[in-house]
This record gives C-alpha cells, structure tokens and sequence, in this order.
C-alpha cells in the first residue's frame, strides 16, 4: 500500500520539516497586527515567539481552499490512499473545510483529529508504520480511529491576560487570581478544550498535575508542551524525576499559543 500523509501546521512541523518525511503540509493562517502570515511556512515557530507579545493583535485562520484542493489532487494522483490528518476538529474548522473538500476524491481519508502538536507526528509514523503489515485499507481506517481517541492532557496558562485578550476570561477574574496566585487548569479532552479546575501557584501547579497523571496513567507516553516557558528546563527536571525517564518536549505551535499566551505549558499523553 502506497501511503500519502497530509498535515498542517497545528502539529509542530515547518513545511520544510513535513516535505523531509515526504509529507503534505497545510499551513494555517496568522494574522500579527493585520499582516498575514503562514504558520509554517513563512513564520517559522521561533519566529513567531520573537514576534509576539501581549501587545500585539492577533488572530487565526483556516487553511485556504486553493492549497486544499492543490494538494489533495496532487497527492491523490500520488498515492493509492492518503490520510490528512490536521488539529483537532473541536476546536478549529480545518477538519470540517477538509471532509467537505475531499468527498471529489475516493482515496482520500480525513481523520477526525482530536489531537494537537507532536502526538499528530506521532500517530502519523505509527500509521505508516502499522500500513506496511496490513492490505485492506479499511482494516488501516479502524486502527487509526483508535489511536486518536488515545489522547489525552492538561493545559496551565501562565498569564491569565492572554484568556481575557481572547474572551476566555474576564478582567475581574484574571485581577482576583494574580492576587490569590490561583492559576486555572484547562483540560484537554476528546479533542476539546474545557475547563479542568485551578491550582494555586503556576510551577506547583504543574507538578500536581503530573503527578495526578503519573498515578492514573503510568506507561502512558507523555509529552511536554510549551509557549516560550522560559524555565521549562527546571520544569521539564522535576517532571522527568517524577515520571522516572527522559521526557520529549516542544515548543507549542503558534496557532495554540496564540489563544492559551506566552509562558503556558501542557502535559499531554498518549494512552498505551
């Protein structure tokens, strides 16, 4: 079986990076202080953060129909099948765009992503991998609608101005909470975004959270991401001295952290 894999820039990669493992690359959109970018491709992750701040008007968009259908007929004609699996469905249209879009071609599966970052990466080589033993292609669809349901995490933002910038928060809650040093806890599951409690102190609060899932879910591959923490290195110790082993983390793409801010960390984890 001849394997195309589509993705875009939710998880991780530039479009140079993607293209080295011979994959499809759909960057989706920024907007800094009304000039356009594209994530990925033109705004690399570590330009993005040098860009950034607080001050600065942002906001997001899909990728453009035009490099949709580009690539799905180029990769179509490619390959026998091809996957394009991109952020998560619940809270982007990137995936709805997509489904409506690849109904003009028959070898084209769209996953219904409940995912974000690197475990995008990650499901993607173990799909090809998996796709070397089996020949029906509809045996390779069943594995793949398991694997994505297998994520899971948390997310801490670090300043709460960045939820009130976006209208996740309002000015009174975010005032009450640096003068408490209570930080909300969002909890990142099926694929959504909701709301998972507080904690008090940012750092501490990490820890607590690991721990907790540590407890719950101890050979669980975990995985660190951040939004430009500058002492993630000192995070990323403890948590490795709880979890006992080396753990992989990444910078948060800029699409995620253009809506949680600067300085947020998330603990995600791909269920065995």
């Amino acid at each position: 079986m001849k394997l195309g894999i589509i993705v875009d820039s939710s998880c991780g990669l530039s479009k140079k990076q993607a293209e080295k493992k011979g994959w499809g690359f759909l960057p989706l959109y920024l907007y800094i202080d009304g000039k356009e970018y594209e994530s990925g491709k033109n705004l690399s992750t570590n330009q993005y953060y040098k860009k950034i701040s607080l001050e600065n008007e942002t906001k997001t968009s899909v990728s453009s129909i035009g490099e949709i259908n580009f690539l799905l007929d180029k990769f179509s004609k490619k390959y026998d099948h091809v996957i394009v699996y991109c952020i998560s469905k619940n809270i982007s249209s990137q995936t709805k765009n997509l489904l409506k879009i690849s109904k003009e071609y028959k070898n084209v599966f769209v996953v219904e992503s409940k995912s974000v970052g690197q475990a995008i990466v990650k499901d993607c080589e173990e799909i090809l991998k998996f796709s070397k033993n089996v020949k029906s292609f509809e045996k390779l669809k069943k594995y793949i609608n398991k694997i994505k349901e297998k994520h899971y995490g948390f997310v801490v933002p670090k300043n709460l101005d960045w939820l009130v910038k976006g209208g996740r928060a309002s000015k009174r809650i975010a005032k009450m909470a640096k003068l408490t040093k209570i930080v909300p806890i969002i909890e990142f599951k099926n694929g959504k975004l909701e709301k998972g409690g507080k904690g008090r102190i940012f750092n501490k609060t990490i820890i607590k959270i690991t721990k907790k899932i540590h407890n719950k879910h101890p050979n669980a591959h975990l995985m660190i991401y951040h939004a430009n923490n500058h002492e993630i290195n000192e995070i990323k110790e403890k948590i490795e001295k709880i979890w006992g082993k080396k753990i992989e983390s990444y910078l948060l793409s800029p699409i995620i952290t253009n809506h949680i801010g600067l300085g947020a960390i998330a603990l995600y984890i791909r269920k065995k």
